[in-house]
């Protein structure tokens, strides 16, 4: 009967023993992607996220709504819209009438006389010039302050509460006019309401340019050229 099989010589056998592995073949792990230099990989970003990124979120500034266009055409504007928006443009309106309110001749004609006619220089007799130059000018003084720092409290604490805050200062520069019984008093009363008349202008456009839809906002946002007209 014939051998199945024929003996293998051990010298010619394969050496089957595990060898130590040579270190070139080990991939060194690394504990970021970045390591690789490859940027680690990003979710899903929705479209609200992505347009808040690119546009300077939660900034005086910037206008554009949070919404889709195409979601703010569907929504049903309620009455509170038009009562906020209608508040907001009493700034505007504050803004028209301490622009012209010195503007009538009678407060400031005929004061340099000794005696002065019925009529004329009605407030503040006798003050000059420069007394009454210094009354006007103090509410655009008021007013540059106000528009340049508005901002701040208005990104801090949000658009209604500077508003709300504004309207106190309002009315503290309307009581020291009211009641001042010279020029002097007078000013200082028009540079608390250039303050407000700056930060108004700019915080009431801002809000209504949020708050409005798509298809109302520039109808909104004319208002406040209306309302300075209108007080003016």
């Amino acid at each position: 009967m014939a051998e199945l099989s024929t003996p293998v010589d051990p010298s010619t056998r394969p050496d089957t023993t595990p060898k130590t592995a040579n270190e070139d073949a080990y991939i060194a792990i690394k504990e970021s992607p970045k390591d690789d230099g490859l940027d680690k990989p990003r979710a899903s970003v929705s479209w609200r996220s992505q347009r808040r990124s690119q546009s300077r979120s939660g900034r005086l500034s910037r206008l554009e709504a949070m919404i889709h266009e195409e979601h703010a055409k569907a929504l049903i504007p309620m009455p509170i819209l038009y009562v906020t928006i209608a508040v907001a443009l009493m700034g505007s309106f504050q803004f028209g009438w301490l622009l012209s309110e010195t503007n009538y001749r009678p407060f400031n004609v005929g004061c340099d006389k000794d005696s002065i006619p019925d009529k004329e220089c009605i407030i503040f007799p006798h003050h000059t010039d420069t007394e009454w130059t210094m009354g006007v000018t103090a509410w655009i003084v008021g007013g540059i302050i106000g528009a340049c720092f508005s901002g701040i409290p208005a990104d801090k604490f949000g658009r209604q509460k500077s508003l709300l805050f504004n309207a106190i200062i309002m009315i503290i520069g309307g009581a020291i006019q009211a009641s001042a019984t010279e020029i002097y008093q007078f000013a200082v009363g028009r540079i608390f309401s250039g303050l407000a008349s700056g930060a108004a202008i700019n915080i009431a456009n801002v809000l209504i340019s949020e708050i409005s839809p798509t298809q109302m906002r520039g109808m909104f946002a004319t208002g406040l050229q209306v309302g300075a007209a209108f007080g003016s």
